[in-house]
């Protein structure tokens, strides 16, 4: 049988371990790769446009370009992670100019994307469109 002693160690062990593992719940960091994200090969990335959710993921990734090919604006805070980040991010004139919300690219913005993956001081790079699939499988393809 315990002792009353015993018992009242008990529940100050109890409360300390709850109070620990509440702890540690607010301070673990959820890492959230965006949708369809894949890795291509060693430093080159694809996936779909990254919301604020993915930002703790995409710091692990220490990103160096992100070459963005929807007509679809950026969000603010997709423009702003990139300026504290150091990521240069780039979205083709050509793309920018299309405004085409087909499943196609121009020409031009393929040819200036394909220019920036073969430049090595872009990478680590994450290339981008909308919802991942049809832009990016273009110029990753």
């Amino acid at each position: 049988m315990a002792t009353p002693e015993r018992k009242n160690d008990r529940k100050v062990l109890n409360k300390y371990n709850e109070n620990s593992r509440s702890r540690k719940a607010r301070t673990t960091i959820r890492y959230y790769p965006p949708q369809n994200f894949g890795m291509v090969e060693e430093d080159l990335y694809r996936s779909s446009l990254p919301t604020s959710v993915n930002f703790p993921f995409l710091d692990t990734l220490k990103l160096k370009t992100i070459i963005y090919l929807s007509s679809d604006d950026p969000s603010e805070k997709l423009i702003q992670f990139c300026e504290e980040q150091n990521i240069t991010f780039i979205r083709p004139e050509a793309v920018i100019q299309s405004q085409s919300k087909l499943m196609t690219l121009p020409e031009e913005a393929v040819i200036q994307s394909l220019d920036t993956l073969l430049d090595s001081r872009h990478y680590p790079v994450l290339v981008s469109c909308q919802l991942g699939r049809h832009k990016t499988g273009m110029v990753i393809g």
